[in-house]
């Protein structure tokens, strides 16, 4: 019962901007929702999740890449658009898809900490989706 209570509050803290409504869609209190933050459990849920949506984030970044570089090579050769608004967007998608590399690469690794220390201190406790 507790994880699937578990489940429906992580979606609800990545869907709503606030904990208050977070916990009002997951259908609990806000002080339950204040405990299951600490509950390792529920962190490892968590954490997955926000992991998922950077990755998904990133992929769709990453395909529009190319098409950045392309837009960025348009403006040097035409002369009839004004480079600034083009260039920002790009530039944006360009800094964005960098930034959130960074971000899933150092989440990587904090799961690969994480596996370290399991194995070295033995599974005392399991986690779902590691």
């Amino acid at each position: 019962m507790a994880k699937r209570n578990y489940e429906k509050a992580v979606s609800a803290l990545m869907a709503c901007p606030t904990a208050k409504e977070a916990a009002k869609a997951a259908g609990i209190g806000e002080s339950t929702l204040r405990a299951y933050k600490s509950d390792p459990e529920f962190v490892e849920l968590y954490k997955a999740a926000r992991h998922e949506l950077i990755d998904a984030g990133m992929k769709s970044m990453q395909e529009r890449f190319s098409e950045a570089v392309e837009t960025i090579c348009e403006i040097m050769h035409d002369g009839d658009v004004p480079p600034n608004v083009r260039l920002g967007a790009a530039n944006s998608i360009i800094q964005n898809c960098v930034r959130l590399t960074g971000e899933v690469e150092r989440m990587d690794g904090d799961a690969l900490n994480r596996k370290a220390s399991r194995a070295m201190l033995g599974d005392t406790y399991s986690f779902t989706g590691m």
